[in-house]
């Protein structure tokens, strides 16, 4: 009696902790990156950027289809930082590891949250201005005036800042884990009906956008149909026929 006794004490202090752990982080949701220096976690914004985080959490747990992986399997496990930019931010995200590679698709910029000059740990989707964003990901180091108003920011971080600042070009991401905590985070779906359904509210409002600028434009963009694509330079077409 006394050995099970000592066993169940010796075992209770993790299962306090691994169960205790996520929810001391405070409702909402989370993406703790494991690294070949650390790990760090970033805190999400599903409100100001639900295709983004739909996009990015989708890949990390395998929910969502792309030319990369099987389904299942986790996109960014493996991946390395394959760019460092003047030491004002961290690139990863890539499969090709040369900055030209993605899932296969790409997402309109949610213009919810623009990054505003830059701050060290803002997660930011690698879409520049007019451009389209597909996988690819860059930390914010240094704080940088040239990143105002042109990247969406979908992240900051809120844990261990000593490894961000450790990571150079070349290290690995191992594994990223979407951690939800409370009832409403929980309740969010990253699979392929939730990306259509945001996809197709940020086309809506990327037509809104670019109605103010140029109606003209926006009116023939709409007139590529729902089916209208973007290549990553900001390009506009229709597929007519494959094969």
């Amino acid at each position: 009696m006394k050995r099970i006794i000592i066993v169940f004490l010796m075992i209770m202090p993790y299962f306090l902790w691994a169960s205790g752990s996520d929810d001391e982080l405070g409702p909402g949701l989370y993406a703790d990156f494991t690294t070949n220096r650390g790990n760090m976690i970033f805190r999400l914004d599903p409100d100001r950027t639900p295709l983004t985080v739909t996009n990015f959490c989708g890949l990390a747990e395998g929910t969502l289809p792309n030319d990369y992986r099987e389904p299942g399997e986790p996109f960014y496990d493996g991946l390395t930082f394959y760019r460092e930019a003047a030491g004002y931010a961290l690139f990863s995200g890539d499969p090709s590891g040369d900055g030209t590679g993605g899932p296969g698709y790409t997402i309109p910029r949610e213009t919810g949250a623009l990054i505003s000059a830059g701050a060290p740990g803002i997660l930011v989707m690698d879409g520049f201005a007019t451009e389209s964003a597909g996988s690819r990901f860059f930390i914010i180091l240094e704080g940088d005036a040239y990143l105002d108003s042109k990247y969406t920011a979908f992240g900051r971080l809120i844990s261990n800042i000593k490894t961000l600042k450790k990571l150079r070009r070349g290290d690995t991401i191992e594994s990223i884990r979407i951690i939800r905590v409370g009832g409403e985070a929980r309740r969010l779906k990253f699979n392929s009906d939730s990306f259509a359904e945001h996809l197709a509210e940020a086309k809506t409002a990327e037509i809104e956008n670019l109605r103010i600028i140029s109606p003209d434009l926006a009116d023939a963009v709409l007139a590529l149909g729902d089916e209208r694509q973007k290549t990553p330079t900001g390009i506009y077409y229709e597929v007519l026929k494959t094969g």
